[in-house]
């Protein structure tokens, strides 16, 4: 096990960017304020989400959108999450500097989430 990690956070309302942080079950549960989930929602099969389990059930406020390859929104994850490498063994590792650079820019704006029309979800830019 890697004692830290380079790893990318994004906070909500917040720019997202490369973090050091402990690569402890605590530390991690400590920053999504949780149990931890983990998602693979990018193609890179390396990089993993790591968010709260539970953030929606508990009201954590909506924070950043997954879209499909098309930009079709399919997700909303809730609460601050950290973005890992992950390796051959499922242990969470740090991030190449290219890996923290493509998903730094990825979720660097924060977003605002309104319920527009119908279903639809409204997705701005977060403006302090």
């Amino acid at each position: 096990m890697y004692e830290t990690i380079e790893v990318v956070s994004v906070p909500v309302g917040e720019e997202a960017g490369p973090v050091e942080i402990e690569n402890s079950l605590e530390s991690l549960q400590s920053y999504v304020d949780g149990y931890i989930e983990v998602i693979r929602p990018f193609e890179d099969e390396d990089v993993a989400v790591i968010l709260n389990e539970e953030g929606k059930i508990n009201g954590l406020s909506p924070n950043r959108a997954l879209t499909d390859p098309e930009g079709d929104v399919y997700d909303i994850i809730a609460g601050d999450f950290l973005i890992a490498g992950v390796d051959d063994e499922g242990e969470f590792t740090s991030l190449n500097e290219a890996q923290i650079r493509k998903y730094t820019k990825m979720f660097e704006h924060p977003q605002k989430f309104l319920r527009g029309a119908g279903d639809t979800i409204v997705i701005l830019p977060y403006r302090k």
